[in-house]
């Protein structure tokens, strides 16, 4: 018999419905943490028992990691535990698992003063696997995230409380870890487990993702279990260890699915001297800076909020900064507490202040399963925003954006509800990205402009500080690190940047770039260069050129009318803005003054009185003027003021000829070095104008001290310096 195109059809058929022939679409119940909604919503995930098995658990199972974050999300609803109305319970039986197999560790005592804290809710289940080539028994561990009680909070803290120094493993975590460790090997002999003929599927979100990561690689380090057959998908996991083996092969089988904007995966840092890290392999979902913007907006966003919106009835936040706020989040923690002896000791350690602050936002309570229960989907909500109610008061001050916008950015970043919504509503290829991020670190006081590949300005940045509000998302940037301006521009547009300073002289920027993967790990700096700016020139680069590779060629030089229109263009003008100045200045003639400057930069007046040191009671001076500050080079400005100088001796000590009141024109030239945004040290040199027969009291030596020197400009005029040292604030 000839054998045609249609009798492979037929064949190609036949296999694969024989490949599907154990499995299944499953309506699961899922409520999580945070779910607004107050009636589970259904879930249909397909499931399989021939995954576990069939392939090796170093190979990614996209549908097996729905059905990990659906029980990731439910582990969290922890009402009637063990009962059939408890919905892990229910997804538990919804995927086969025989209910007097599945087994609830959710009753915590956090004042057992062994256990203390560092305690998790947990899950076991068991079952047969129908269809598997290798294995014959199915053992589920889904382990619960933080719930809405400090306890579990300060344990995430514990990063060493027993030794206050950098040791192996996260605390906290570790010695949660070993009791799960614990009760799985209790769990296996009660119902006469084969260990060697079992599959293992570990799943958890945050902490329980945390724990998670470390089970499986203690699981797979001691050797009991073989790690072909440890089925591990976490969401959200804290880094756990410092052991620099955990991207080994050997524990390949662990996959962390990660949002690159949420803060959570990054802490600990690994960063500077601080280098936690999870082990296995990461896949870090979509974000606006690391996929086709068009397609997340249109497309992506859209499917996802189909399924977010059935947990939180409303759409999803994303901040649309990809992993900028995670590593500025990493850069000043590590600023602060250069290690975790830091993190623990000194005035700006934060562990002792962290564990307060949980302590007020959560009440202490023994039972935190009655508490969280009590609250409806909303509260939780709004509780759980409690833990960010710093960074949100602070993001709302500073990015002058709506609290609740901010609010709900910081929620749906770590929330379970996101990564299952993404994760359920597009395939494989679509949701994960390995497009990292280049952070471009400039040094110095310069001006700086972002424009997009339309011309269309996006940032400007003056004097080395970022105003939040003259910055467009997707551009990030901060200046929070005293000196330094970090810019971050997604890898997914084209940009132009201007670097420009209205400076006499050329003033030294020096800018490098840093590189992070996807999930926001520093990968390696590029060299650094220090360019030149100033009034007649300024610098443009392309975002393309900002890699690891940057070069002087990478940068343009422009001048002439072009510089001025990109500075036109770009805001980089310095801008007149009225302000209000104070000053203390004392002078070599023994005079000290004190009073204040009102106008902007380019023109101000100026009032101040003073009163000479070494000669008490005997003279007062009040001074009125005018004056106009630029820049020399970098922090260092220059005041160039004109004053008239209102004398009055109060002694008799007049001769003849003399006047009580005298008026003294004078012209003051200072530079200043302004360390901060604000305050400004200064050096001056002062010409006092002595004309003879008109003001002659205010320069005889019983008023004031003598005068350090005098250039005579013909009779009757002559110039009198003196120098001084004063502070402007």
């Amino acid at each position: 018999m000839k054998i045609t195109k249609k009798h492979f059809q037929s064949i190609a058929v036949f296999l694969a419905g024989a490949s599907l022939s154990f499995a299944e679409k499953i309506s699961f119940p899922v409520k999580s943490l945070v779910t607004v909604e107050e009636n589970p919503v259904m879930i249909s995930a397909e499931w399989n028992e021939k995954w576990f098995g069939e392939n090796p658990s170093v190979i990614y199972n996209h549908d097996l990691a729905r059905i990990a974050g659906i029980f990731s999300a439910v582990a969290y609803e922890d009402g009637d535990i063990g009962q059939p109305s408890n919905l892990l319970f229910q997804c538990y039986r919804a995927a086969g698992f025989p209910e007097e197999l599945i087994e609830m560790h959710y009753d915590l005592n956090y004042s057992n003063h062994v256990l203390g804290n560092d305690q998790a809710s947990f899950s076991f289940a068991s079952k047969k696997i129908k269809g598997s080539n290798s294995k014959k028994n199915l053992i589920a561990i889904v382990i619960r995230g933080t719930p809405l009680n400090a306890n579990e909070w300060i344990s995430n803290l514990n990063i060493s409380d027993r030794t206050g120094e950098q040791e192996e493993f996260h605390e906290g975590f570790y010695r949660t870890t070993k009791i799960i460790e614990t009760e799985l090997i209790r769990y296996l002999l009660k119902n006469k487990t084969d260990i060697e003929d079992c599959c293992l599927f570990i799943t958890g979100h945050s902490r329980g993702a945390a724990v998670a990561n470390l089970l499986a690689a203690q699981l797979a380090d001691t050797g009991l279990f073989d790690s072909n057959y440890i089925y591990t998908y976490t969401f959200a996991s804290p880094n756990v260890t410092t052991n620099d083996e955990v991207s080994y092969k050997k524990y390949s089988f662990i996959w962390n699915i990660i949002n690159a904007e949420d803060i959570v995966p990054m802490v600990p840092p690994n960063y500077n001297n601080w280098q936690y890290r999870k082990y296995g392999q990461t896949k870090v979902l979509i974000n606006n800076w690391n996929t086709d913007p068009k397609k997340y907006k249109e497309n992506f966003i859209p499917k996802m909020n189909l399924y977010f919106k059935k947990f939180i009835l409303r759409d999803y936040y994303p901040f649309m900064t990809g992993p900028f706020i995670p590593i500025q989040c990493s850069a000043i923690l590590t600023r602060l507490n250069k290690d975790v002896e830091g993190f623990y000791n000194g005035i700006t350690s934060l562990h002792d202040k962290a564990v307060s602050a949980f302590w007020k936002i959560f009440p202490e309570n023994a039972n935190p399963a009655e508490s969280d229960t009590s609250l409806n989907g909303a509260n939780r909500a709004e509780k759980q925003g409690a833990i960010f109610a710093a960074a949100t008061k602070w993001c709302y001050k500073n990015f002058d954006v709506d609290v609740d916008y901010i609010t709900n950015c910081f929620t749906d970043m770590h929330a379970m509800e996101t990564y299952l919504s993404w994760i359920i509503a597009l395939d494989e290829d679509s949701v994960y990205s390995s497009t990292g991020a280049d952070l471009f670190i400039l040094k110095g006081s310069g001006d700086y402009a972002v424009f997009d590949s339309q011309g269309k300005t996006v940032a400007t940045i003056l004097d080395g500080k970022v105003d939040f509000s003259k910055v467009d998302v997707p551009v990030a940037a901060n200046s929070f690190l005293q000196g330094q301006v970090v810019l971050g521009l997604p890898a997914n547009r084209q940009y132009t940047v201007a670097l420009s300073k209205e400076s006499l002289l050329p003033n030294p920027l020096k800018v490098h770039v840093e590189h992070f993967s996807a999930e926001g790990i520093s990968t390696g700096k590029s060299e650094e260069l220090t360019l030149y700016p100033y009034n007649s020139k300024l610098y443009t680069c392309s975002s393309e050129n900002i890699n690891l590779n940057l070069a002087f060629s990478d940068f343009a030089k422009v001048g002439g009318t072009k510089a001025r229109q990109i500075r036109r263009d770009g805001n980089l003008r310095s801008v007149s803005k009225f302000r209000v100045m104070g000053e203390v200045f004392g002078s070599t003639s023994g005079t000290f003054n004190a009073g204040i400057h009102a106008g902007s930069k380019n023109i101000y007046g100026s009032l101040l009185a003073g009163h000479n040191a070494a000669k008490i009671g005997r003279a007062y001076e009040l001074s009125t003027g005018i004056g106009h500050q630029g820049i020399l080079v970098s922090k260092i400005l220059i005041d160039t003021e004109v004053f008239a100088n209102f004398f009055y001796a109060a002694s008799d000590d007049l001769k003849e000829t003399d006047e009580r009141f005298n008026l003294v024109p004078s012209v003051r030239v200072s530079l200043s070095f302004k360390p901060l945004h604000r305050i400004q040290f200064f050096l001056a040199g002062n010409m006092d104008f002595h004309i003879s027969g008109f003001n002659d009291a205010a320069f005889d030596d019983a008023y004031r001290l003598m005068a350090t020197g005098q250039v005579w400009t013909g009779s009757p005029v002559r110039i009198v310096p003196n120098f001084g040292i004063g502070v402007r604030f």
